[in-house]
């Protein structure tokens, strides 16, 4: 059983974490994504804009993030390498930080919405979503770094439940309008199945 952190600020009724494990395959690939990607990023002579340091640790972590969310909801995983301004598991950038009282990190030009995933694997929790729009509050904006730019620190009791992720039945892409839309069909993703014990 995963132990849970307790949220930032005392959390709605509906808040639910979601505890997720990634098989040794689904970590391998991940894995080895991460160093694809960091192999890639060290050929380009890239550094990170940000200035996080951690290299092939840090694309690793990432990755499995990205597995285990996409396990969690069957959205797709875009497995895309060099790949910074678009979504990496369906229409959703997954923010994978190490520990569980961590916030959710959302940069100030971003586009998609947010999902946090904390853990260091096999084992995550899934604590929820964020459209971008939505993070940007100046309460959240934060600088935790002399070297790394201010950022928005989305605490856990302002995230969605990912059983509020709506996807169209048969595919589809993230709208604005599927709020709006009652007749639309949408289905809760993490009924999907294999969820933690």
């Amino acid at each position: 059983m995963i132990k849970r952190s307790a949220p930032t600020k005392k959390a709605p009724k509906s808040f639910l974490a979601k505890p997720w494990s990634l098989s040794p395959e689904e970590m391998w690939e991940a894995d080895e994504l991460g160093n694809a990607r960091d192999l890639a990023s060290t050929r380009k002579g890239d550094k990170d804009k940000f200035g996080a340091v951690g290299g092939k640790y840090i694309h690793q972590l990432g990755a499995r993030g990205e597995a285990v969310f996409s396990k969690a909801t069957g959205l797709p995983w875009h497995k895309a390498i060099n790949r910074y301004s678009r979504p990496d598991v369906g229409e959703f950038e997954v923010k994978t930080r190490t520990l569980h009282s961590y916030d959710l990190l959302v940069r100030p030009k971003a586009k998609f919405p947010h999902v946090l995933v904390t853990g260091t694997g096999p084992s995550f929790i899934i604590w929820g979503w964020i459209d971008a729009r939505d993070a940007f509050r100046q309460e959240w904006l934060k600088n935790y770094g002399e070297d790394r730019p201010p950022a928005y620190f989305v605490p856990k009791s302002a995230l969605l439940s990912i059983d509020d992720i709506p996807t169209r039945l048969g595919g589809g892409h993230w709208t604005d309008s599927w709020l709006d839309d009652p007749e639309e069909k949408w289905r809760l993703l993490y009924d999907r199945g294999g969820a933690a014990q």
